[in-house]
């Protein structure tokens, strides 16, 4: 017999938890600062440069750009930034600035498609970048792929972090929930039909299971949990834990739902954005040249 936890076990035996426990705190210290990563990452490449960085995080403080006085330089870089933090877009110059602003007005383009597909407009030619074909490939199977696991995960984690109970696992044996009340086999969606369940009564009365559904030696572990207060303190724990690394499992993957979902809708933004564009244009040459007409 070795020692899993604080639950003997026979030596073939397997315990899902136990054997990942002493792992559980790096994990979810891991999936903490991915998400911190990506958020940060996500803002620095919102912001551009370093100056762009500490002027807008000053920006989200006040809630203003302030001129000042002394710089007409300094102005227009502040003016630029502003522009480029409001709109999405990387323009560098005044002049880029102001092209893009008459381009708006001329054709009387939707401002707030424009605004969507940030810095895929590029401010120099004044186009919309084209996405290549991979990469949409890549979005669509990305969104498809994250939302089938967690479509398909979602019951489980659900249970994993309402449940006041563990979930384990024998070898050779079904998966089941463990307290200090009861034990009960695991199935998909809390199905309650045909299931064996045990518990402290049972134990004291001797109830057994059958040999083919769970062996004796097995009861005999989980009897012995119920009355052992290290295995007590041991499945409490692991309780804890359990619920702990589900809900960042549950966080990491609405995050890249979120993500994924965030590339489709910039395939969508910039697919109308360039319709709308292509529309306008076509729009002011057919209503110049009937004005050239008459």
């Amino acid at each position: 017999r070795i020692l899993y936890g604080k639950i003997y076990m026979d030596i073939q035996s397997f315990d899902f938890l136990s054997s990942t426990s002493e792992c559980l705190n790096i994990i979810n210290t891991i999936i903490i600062l991915i998400i911190i990563l990506i958020l940060l990452c996500y803002f620095i490449k919102r912001t551009g440069s370093s100056f762009s960085l500490l002027h807008k995080t000053s920006f989200l403080i006040l809630k203003n750009f302030k001129k000042t006085k002394r710089d007409d330089f300094i102005n227009e870089i502040l003016e630029i930034e502003r522009f480029n933090f409001l709109y999405h877009k990387n323009a560098i110059s005044l002049e880029q600035k102001n092209k893009f602003e008459n381009w708006i007005r001329k054709y009387s383009l939707d401002f707030r498609l424009i605004t969507k597909v940030g810095k895929l407009l590029d401010m120099e030619s004044l186009k919309l970048k084209r996405y290549k074909k991979k990469h949409v490939l890549s979005i669509i199977l990305l969104f498809s792929l994250s939302s089938l696991i967690t479509l398909v995960s979602s019951p489980i984690l659900i249970s994993l972090i309402n449940k006041d109970s563990v979930l384990l696992k024998f070898e050779n044996s079904s998966w089941f929930w463990i307290n200090q009340y009861e034990a009960k086999q695991y199935k998909f969606l809390d199905q309650e039909k045909n299931i064996w369940i045990i518990t402290p009564e049972t134990c004291q009365k001797n109830v057994i299971i059958s040999e083919d559904i769970l062996s004796q030696e097995y009861q005999k572990i989980i009897c012995n949990a119920f009355t052992d207060q290290d295995d007590i303190r041991y499945i409490s724990k692991s309780i804890k834990n359990q619920k702990y690394s589900s809900i960042f499992l549950t966080i990491l993957l609405l995050v890249i739902i979120l993500f994924s979902y965030k590339e489709m809708s910039k395939l969508d933004s910039n697919f109308k954005c360039r319709k709308m564009i292509f529309q306008k244009i076509k729009k002011y040459r057919k209503n110049r040249k009937l004005s050239s007409h008459r």
